[in-house]
């Protein structure tokens, strides 16, 4: 279950990289996953740097790690950068 939160979260916010608004527990019951599923997906996922969120309550706003109001001209969307080291 934890897997199919993660991949609707991921594809919310492909489709509104700038961020979104959601009640956890309503998100939870839609997905039919617990309200601990939802949360824990969402911090793995800033973990990752895949997104951002904050919470108050039960409110929820998400965005794309990669949304800034500088880079958004430069993007299409949400895309994460390859990490290229050299050495």
């Amino acid at each position: 279950m934890r897997l199919f939160v993660r991949g609707v979260l991921i594809g919310l916010v492909t489709a509104a990289p700038n961020g979104f608004h959601l009640d956890i527990k309503k998100f939870a019951r839609y997905l039919v996953a617990s309200v601990e599923e939802a949360g824990e997906t969402l911090h793995d996922l800033e973990a990752e740097g895949i997104l951002q969120y904050e919470q108050e309550d039960e409110a929820v706003s998400v965005w794309a790690s990669s949304y800034t109001e500088e880079n958004i001209e430069h993007r299409g969307g949400f895309r994460r950068d390859p990490s290229t080291e050299e050495g």
